[in-house]
């Protein structure tokens, strides 16, 4: 069974080239601005939350 690390890691891998693709088609429609995945030390749950 894999480990919580390596199931993160694929995780991570399969979200930038997400973020890669996306950024192929804002690029191919003209738009000058690029998606940037988060840090991998970045935790959701400990971060600002806007209130609603």
């Amino acid at each position: 069974m894999p480990s919580t690390r390596v199931l993160r890691d694929d995780s991570i891998k399969d979200s930038v080239g997400g973020v890669e693709r996306w950024n192929k088609v804002i690029e191919k429609a003209g738009i000058p601005f690029k998606l940037k995945a988060p840090h991998k030390a970045f935790h959701r749950n400990i971060s600002v939350r806007w209130p609603a």
